[in-house]
């Protein structure tokens, strides 16, 4: 297969007709069909189901699951053109979990890279158990996840740990510290913190109830509560920024979940002096936090 097959593919997956992802990549469309074709010949096994007259395609089960495996492959030979540079400049490749990425990593990636000249980054939001899978194939350096699970050949390392917090729109009459066994689960911006959380979660409401919505972007979280009576239930980090708007408070929560901990993975091939500085202005920026509470041990 080739990289044109796999961008083929992925366009196909990206914009769901054969038409589209053609015009994208500036082919034709009998031309990408070809490409289809070939990888699914060299595959064994169609990627996609066509009907004649209906413009859109429907993903195969097989195509689904070689989706991640397509983007691993594009990665690779990405990163195989960067051979030639790679002499010359350290790349360090990290990844973290959305509500990191979100509110944590824009400060701490700009820091990193006014104090490391000649160190670029290249980063990625991925669950935890994907950071894992990434680290083990060498495809990432360092990764920011919530989730613990077991590696022989992956470290993980205590980073920080948030305080949650409740927040809402402004308007909402919400005491100052707030009780679950006050509020109304079915009124909840629920987003999948950690097992803990969930294990709390179903302590107070149960498994039944379910929240008024269910994210998992965190860049979505603004636009929900802003709805009368919403909540949400935060790690520090995203409180502080939510509430920087006008319409989003913060407040305490008696018998909330226990602080959120973010831990960090480093894999058996280690870049350690730039990983070194990520993690050093890691440090000096939740210094900087309220509510966040730094476990890293730098030497």
């Amino acid at each position: 297969m080739t990289h044109l097959e796999i961008d083929a593919f992925l366009a196909v997956i990206q914009y769901g007709s054969i038409t589209k992802a053609a015009e994208a990549l500036f082919v034709t469309q009998p031309a990408l069909s070809r490409r289809i074709k070939v990888l699914e010949k060299e595959l064994g096994y169609e990627l996609f189901l066509r009907q004649k007259g209906i413009r859109s395609v429907e993903i195969t089960d097989s195509g689904r699951h070689f989706i991640p495996i397509a983007e691993q492959w594009k990665h690779l030979w990405m990163e195989s053109l960067n051979v030639p540079i790679k002499d010359n400049s350290i790349i360090l490749n990290v990844s973290s979990l959305d509500s990191v990425s979100t509110y944590i990593m824009p400060w701490v990636c700009q820091s990193f890279l006014r104090n490391a000249p000649g160190m670029n980054l290249t980063i990625r939001t991925l669950h935890s158990f994907e950071a894992y899978e990434q680290l083990e194939n060498g495809l990432i350096d360092l990764a920011f996840i919530s989730d613990q699970m077991f590696s022989r050949h992956i470290e993980t390392i205590p980073a920080y740990e948030e305080e949650m917090l409740f927040v809402c729109s402004e308007s909402a009459a919400y005491p100052q510290v707030v009780h679950p066994s006050d509020l109304d689960a079915s009124k909840q911006i629920k987003l999948p913190w950690n097992p803990e959380y969930e294990m709390w979660h179903e302590y107070w409401f149960g498994s039944a109830v379910k929240p008024r919505v269910f994210l998992d972007k965190m860049s979505l979280m603004e636009h929900f509560l802003i709805l009368e009576e919403s909540w949400a239930i935060v790690p520090a980090s995203a409180a502080t920024q939510l509430s920087l708007s006008e319409k989003i408070k913060i407040h305490q929560i008696k018998d909330g979940p226990t602080d959120k901990r973010i831990y960090y993975l480093l894999g058996r091939k280690r870049k350690m002096d730039a990983t070194h500085k990520f993690l050093e202005a890691l440090d000096a920026y939740i210094a900087t936090q309220s509510g966040i509470q730094p476990l890293l041990k730098l030497k």
